[in-house]
């Protein structure tokens, strides 16, 4: 499993780097208003992925995790690549077409002449999203990093090109959306291989088409709520604030890639082994491999994230430039959303075939997000915003858990599995050095100096608690 993990981590590590390459190099040479409009098109991709794709990949990790046979797993791939497929058609025509539309919603006048361009993304941005667990199913997880590494290459090289060379922001989304389609090409191409060199062609039967998209619908609408609730504010800050006013809190509720790959990554993998150990209602066994990962998982977010919080400005300016420094609490807020995610609380319910409760968890934190964010923008501007994500998001994580305890008949508590130890070592850590922070900034006045301190302060915290700890229970983990 480690191996799997490892290699699904480094492709995604590798594509979010390039994006956050990107994205650096478009905020200095973009102004805020043009920036934010770029961040803008992904917000609303995000956005139809999710309402439209985003449960195609766990469903077919599901799938193959209950497949009789090699067989019935290149039946379940090739339904869900042509479910892509047309998926990618619709979101294609449906940017085109909504152009106006959208860019009422948004309150950006400028998306109205880069919608159209960017619409031809859709192809290359879905693929690249699917590829994973096509390969994870194939038993091709190491070709990951090549596939990762070539469309990382191919999409971001040529649209820094064009930014560097001082092209207007129409002229970098055409050169973008052109490579993302290419790449999409190239995704679907590799995909036909692969299926035809492991096996011979199969033709995908209807029962398996409508299995995927009965056991789908919900989990698409639940997915579609949940980024609703945790993008509401993008929304209502563009469409209340302003165009200037979504750029500074669009950097500030940037995560660092590294975080949200540890944890899918991980639940790529845990998937379809989590599913398989609860069709045999083997809960000690699911339980047991889900609490190794996420504790495995929090051994390496929590120190980051710690950091982070401490050195938010620092990090901020070194990434996107002085313009952005008021993003910088903000920036802290939304890096404390690691603490939460370290554990995926919908994972157990997907799993078991239950996604219309997830989709009544996801209709409540929408319901939540809305209502809140509205009010809190209203009252307390951009901070209040993000620290109201952080709220809900949290409140979201308990309903699916009480939810969990109850489908599973108390079998599975994810409170228990929740890495409350480690929790606590953080929070000691960010208390202790944030306390000593004032002393060290009075005492060295040189900010790279001051983050080497952090580190070296944070990590000696975490380095003592594997020591209590008893260093042999982490190499027992390792060596299983």
């Amino acid at each position: 499993m480690l191996r799997k993990v490892i290699s699904v981590f480094s492709a995604s590590l590798i594509i979010q780097c390039a994006n956050l390459i990107l994205y650096m190099v478009l905020a200095r040479a973009l102004s805020v208003e043009d920036f934010a409009s770029f961040r803008q098109l992904f917000l609303i991709h995000a956005i139809l992925n999710a309402l439209s794709f985003s449960a195609l990949p766990t469903c077919l990790l599901y799938f193959s995790g209950r497949a009789e046979n090699f067989i019935e797993r290149m039946e379940y791939i090739n339904s869900i690549c042509i479910v892509t497929f047309g998926v990618s058609i619709s979101l294609t025509l449906f940017l085109y077409l909504g152009t106006d539309t959208l860019a009422i919603l948004f309150n950006n006048i400028v998306l109205v002449s880069i919608i159209p361009y960017f619409s031809i993304a859709s192809l290359g941005v879905v693929f690249i999203i699917l590829m994973p667990s096509v390969l994870i199913v194939l038993d091709r997880a190491k070709m990951q990093i090549i596939a990762a590494l070539g469309s990382a290459l191919a999409i971001t090289v040529p649209t820094i090109i064009v930014a560097l060379n001082e092209q207007p922001l129409v002229e970098i989304v055409k050169v973008m959306s052109i490579m993302y389609f290419l790449v999409g090409i190239i995704f679907v191409t590799l995909i036909l291989y692969l299926c035809g060199a492991l096996g011979r062609k199969i033709i995908p039967q209807k029962e398996k088409i409508f299995s995927i998209l009965l056991y789908s619908c919900p989990l698409l609408v639940a997915s579609g709520l949940s980024i609703l609730g945790l993008k509401i504010d993008h929304l209502l800050i563009s469409g209340i604030l302003g165009v200037t006013a979504y750029g500074i809190y669009s950097v500030g509720a940037f995560e660092i890639p590294i975080f949200s790959l540890a944890q899918n990554s991980v639940t790529s993998v845990l998937i379809p082994l989590v599913t398989e150990k609860l069709k045999k209602a083997d809960y000690d066994g699911a339980r047991r491999i889900w609490s190794q990962a996420v504790t495995r998982t929090a051994w390496f977010t929590f120190p980051a994230a710690t950091i982070l919080i401490l050195h938010a400005d620092d990090f901020v300016i070194l990434l996107f430039g002085a313009n952005y420094e008021d993003s910088a609490v903000i920036f802290a807020i939304f890096s404390a959303l690691v603490y939460v995610r370290v554990v995926t609380f919908g994972m157990a319910l997907r799993a078991l075939g239950k996604t219309h409760l997830e989709l009544f968890a996801a209709l409540i934190y929408l319901v939540f997000g809305a209502i809140g964010a509205y009010f809190v923008i209203s009252s307390h501007g951009l901070i209040g915003a993000a620290a109201w994500v952080l709220i809900n998001t949290v409140l979201m994580a308990i309903i699916l858990s009480l939810l969990t305890y109850k489908i599973t008949n108390g079998e599975l508590n994810l409170f228990r599995l929740y890495p409350k130890l480690e929790l606590t070592i953080s929070v000691i850590a960010l208390l202790m050095c944030g306390s000593l922070q004032k002393h060290i900034h009075l005492t060295v006045d040189n900010i790279l100096a001051e983050v080497i301190s952090t580190v070296i302060l944070v990590l000696s915290i975490w380095a003592l608690y594997f020591r209590v700890t008893n260093s042999k229970i982490i190499l027992e983990v390792e060596a299983d």
